[in-house]
């Protein structure tokens, strides 16, 4: 009876090494995964290796840009990159739900614009060389540009956006007085510039610098808040 059943057991070994090795594999390839995945977003993985390419892209450039960025500061750089990599996600997915798409005619519209801008495309590439950058990535860079612009519009055409606010007279003066307080209370008065035109002008385009930067803020909250974010960082 014994015999019976060790001979059984042993006949029944095999498969149960291969359900275990099954098991084992199957085990080994969702933590090999999700070992790679550094957020989720909206179902979208978002890869370490796709984390660490950005952020090192980032580093060249501010090292190009002759900001050093310390030990304690990468991590922190880091977070940043992730959070612009999920927030292109969220905007790519914007444009897909409104059936947007950005066409390689428009990318080449705004090379040839930068090209123009610098030059030549010689020039251009000696200025791309300095932050180790290639035709390819600027590319890319301009694509994701065009499609914060497309989706950045739609968003402000449409009932979920506040209305634009005019910018008057009084804004501007209001902002000179602020400065020429905050100057007073420092003991620098005489480095503000007196009221002019110039200065106007100047304010003017600082107030709508600021006021698009709250528009793009309030987009991406918008964006954030709709949207399924897991981070494993």
């Amino acid at each position: 009876m014994e015999e019976k059943n060790k001979a059984t057991f042993t006949k029944k070994l095999p498969i149960i090494i291969i359900i275990l090795a099954v098991v084992g594999l199957i085990f080994i390839v969702f933590t090999s995964n999700r070992g790679e995945a550094v957020a989720e977003v909206n179902g979208q993985i978002i890869k370490s290796t796709d984390l660490e390419k950005e952020f090192e892209l980032t580093l060249n450039s501010a090292e190009s840009g002759g900001q050093e960025v310390t030990d304690e500061q990468r991590e922190g750089v880091r977070k940043e990159v992730l959070d612009a990599m999920i927030n292109e996600i969220l905007i790519n997915n914007y444009l897909d739900d409104n059936n947007i798409s950005i066409t390689q005619d428009e990318v080449e519209e705004e090379y040839n614009l930068l090209v123009a801008s610098v030059g030549d495309e010689e020039k251009l590439k000696n200025q791309l060389d300095l932050y180790k950058m290639t035709k390819e990535d600027l590319l890319i860079n301009i694509e994701k540009n065009l499609a914060f612009k497309k989706a950045l519009e739609i968003h402000s055409s449409s009932d979920d956006s506040p209305e634009e606010v005019e910018i008057s007279e009084e804004d501007i003066r209001s902002a000179y007085d602020e400065i020429l307080q905050n100057a007073i209370n420092l003991g620098i008065e005489e480095q503000v510039p007196p009221f002019s035109e110039e200065t106007r002008e100047a304010l003017r385009q600082q107030i709508i610098q600021e006021k698009e930067f709250s528009r793009i803020e309030s987009f991406i909250d918008f964006l954030r808040n709709q949207a399924d974010i897991k981070i494993y960082l």
